[in-house]
Parts: structure tokens; C-alpha cells; sequence
């Protein structure tokens, strides 16, 4: 067990476990109409590839903003450029392990090295998970209201493990709301959960993940002190989220619209933007459910499984790859050359680095 943990702790066993569990599934899906989708793929003219790397690269510029407003309030010189860098080498650490479990330990590497104390640090991230947790729970309700009728009639038992997924993304923010709130519920839930947990082995030690919680719920009241009194900042937060996450929902729309394709169904315009808007935040949502580094696999099947009640299964399948390529793998490798170039040739806090810090990257 020692052994298998340490793999799955290796950037490289979890890229080489995703780039498998994803050739598998891109071979079911483009096995029989590969032809077909290459032929799709050839009629997109060059300027859309552009405009998608733009799309995939603003999401992240987004991620970068947002950081730079956070790290400012703590009156910290913290540029857009600074912000940027720390998103994309956080987009190549949420993708090479599993669970996405990784990107706040290179961002806090990334932090250091940019000379933001490890206290600032931790509070900025702590910030940034916190709204963009409570802004995404609020975007995908709205979105499950608006076509929950629509998508429950296509989708019955997959839309059960949507709901789930938004379950458990509501459950984190109220659980640390409660534990703000009141310690004794706090405890009661914790407690009863993790000795559950033990109970069915699926924790060795109860004690320490107590511990851990208490010291994450530590840091969650220290962060919401701070930013409680300052609603500009959190609006100007929540507003990077929204636009962070209904950009990165769009992008299926746009990889269409570069397509000589059409849906199935008859809808276009608004309500097609809306139906994909929908679909890729429920897929988000049963991303949730899949442990391999970049939700890998699971994710392409998931998508072309929904898109398909829109655009049928091949065109589904062309969009998936495009969508998939700009959004993850092309930016996995932006990342990673963006970490090596920043890890090799940035210098400027090598006196804050911690030297365990250092060594788990």
C-alpha cells in the first residue's frame, strides 16, 4: 500500500496513469467514426484555433486577477503577470495528481518564490478557494433550476450523480460555515463522519484528520475576519468567478461555432450557449467523483455521453477533443514548461523557500 502511494505521489506516474486511462477512451470514442471527426476537425478555419487558445488562456487570466486583487489587499506589491504565472503552474499541479490535490502546494511554492510570506499566502489561497467554492455552487444551482426539467428527462440517472456532486461542493462550504457558526455542530458532524470513515478503513488515522480539520477551520475563520469587512474586494472576486467559470463553461459553444456542424435538436443561439453552459458545469460536477489526475478518461466519456443528446455522438466526439485539448492537455504542457522556466530561472524569494517544500516538486 506504502508502494502504490508513493507512485500515485509522482507528477510522472500520474501523467503516465492519464495519458493511458485518456488514449483508452478516445480510442472508444473516435474508433469507429475517426474519419468522420478528423473531417470535422479539418473544416475549422486557423483563426479559430486562436480564438479557442485565447478562451483557455483567459480563464486562467481570470484565476491570475483574481490572486493579484487578494494577495493587494494584504497591501503585498503583486502583479497581473505575477498572478498569471501562479495560475498556470497551479493548472499543471490540479492536473498531474489525483483529485486535483496538488495545485495549492506549487502555488504556495510559486507564492514563496514571488516573496509572499507563507501566512499571506495561505491566506490569499484560502480566500480564493472560499469565493470561488460559494460562487460555484451558486452558478451551477442556477443552472440546474434553469434546465432541470429538460436535462432530468435525458440524462434521469446521471443527473442523480450531478445533484450529488453539487451536494458535496455545497456540503464543504457548510461545513465550515457551521463550524464558524457553532463548534458543537461542527464537532458532531466531524467526528461522526471520520469515525465512520475509520470504521470502514477507508481512514488509518481519525486523530490526525481531526487535527488537520480543525487547522483548515482555523484558517477559514481567519480568513473570513478579514475579507468580512472589505465587500468591495469580495465583489470584485465574485465577479472574476462568475466570469472564470461561465467562460470556461462556454468553451464547447465556441469549438461548435468553429465547426460546419449542426445540433440535433432544434435549438441554436441563446438557448443552444445555455444548454452548453449547463452541460459542462454538470460534467464539472461528476468530475468530482473521478480520482485520476486530471479527472482523465471519465471526463471525455462523461462529455461526448451528454453533448451527443445535443450534436449526436460523432459530433460530440469532435468537440470533446478540441474542447478537451484546449482546456487541459494544451495547457498542461503551457503549464509545465511555465513551472520549469519559473523553478530554474526565477530566483527573486530563494530565501524563503522551504527546503521540504522544494523537495516534494
Amino acid at each position: 500500500m506504502k508502494t502504490l502511494r508513493s507512485l500515485f505521489s509522482k507528477p510522472w506516474f500520474s501523467i503516465s496513469i492519464a495519458i493511458a486511462f485518456t488514449l483508452l477512451v478516445l480510442y472508444l470514442v473516435f474508433k469507429d467514426n475517426y474519419v468522420q471527426i478528423i473531417e470535422m476537425i479539418q473544416t475549422i478555419h486557423p483563426i479559430w484555433f486562436l480564438i479557442l487558445m485565447a478562451l483557455a488562456m483567459s480563464y486562467h487570466l481570470f484565476i491570475g486577477w483574481n490572486l493579484k486583487i487578494l494577495v493587494n489587499a494584504r497591501h503585498i506589491k503583486y502583479s497581473m503577470v505575477d498572478g498569471f504565472i501562479n495560475a498556470l503552474i497551479a493548472s499543471f499541479g490540479h492536473g498531474v495528481t489525483p483529485s486535483a490535490s496538488g495545485g495549492q502546494v506549487f502555488q504556495m511554492y510559486v507564492f514563496r518564490r514571488q516573496k509572499v510570506n507563507a501566512a499571506d499566502a495561505a491566506g490569499a489561497l484560502w480566500a480564493d478557494f472560499i469565493i470561488y467554492q460559494i460562487t460555484m455552487v451558486v452558478v451551477v444551482f442556477l443552472l440546474i433550476v434553469l434546465r432541470f426539467n429538460y436535462f432530468r428527462s435525458n440524462f434521469s440517472n446521471l443527473f442523480l450523480v450531478v445533484l450529488l456532486g453539487f451536494v458535496v461542493n455545497s456540503a464543504v462550504i457548510l461545513v465550515l460555515l457551521v463550524g464558524v457558526k457553532s463548534k458543537r455542530i461542527y464537532n458532531a458532524i466531524t467526528h461522526g463522519v471520520i469515525n465512520l470513515l475509520v470504521k470502514l478503513h477507508i481512514l488509518k488515522n481519525g486523530q490526525n484528520a481531526l487535527d488537520n480539520l480543525n487547522l483548515q477551520l482555523n484558517s477559514f475563520k481567519e480568513c473570513a475576519d478579514e475579507f468580512c469587512n472589505q465587500p468591495i474586494i469580495i465583489a470584485k472576486c465574485v465577479a472574476l468567478q462568475v466570469a472564470r467559470l461561465l467562460l470556461y463553461y462556454a468553451i464547447p459553444f465556441f469549438v461548435y461555432l468553429s465547426m460546419d456542424i449542426r445540433p440535433i435538436v432544434d435549438t441554436s443561439g441563446a438557448m443552444l450557449l445555455l444548454d452548453c453552459i449547463c452541460l459542462t458545469a454538470y460534467v464539472s460536477m461528476i468530475n468530482a467523483f473521478i480520482p485520476i489526475p486530471g479527472a482523465s478518461g471519465g471526463t471525455e466519456a462523461i462529455f461526448v455521453l451528454m453533448f451527443s443528446t445535443l450534436f449526436g455522438n460523432v459530433q460530440a466526439g469532435a468537440i470533446m477533443a478540441l474542447w478537451r485539448l484546449f482546456t487541459y492537455y494544451l495547457i498542461m504542457v503551457i503549464g509545465a514548461l511555465t513551472f520549469i522556466l519559473f523553478k530554474h530561472f526565477y530566483h527573486r524569494g530563494d530565501d524563503l523557500i522551504d527546503p521540504t517544500l522544494e523537495e516534494k516538486l
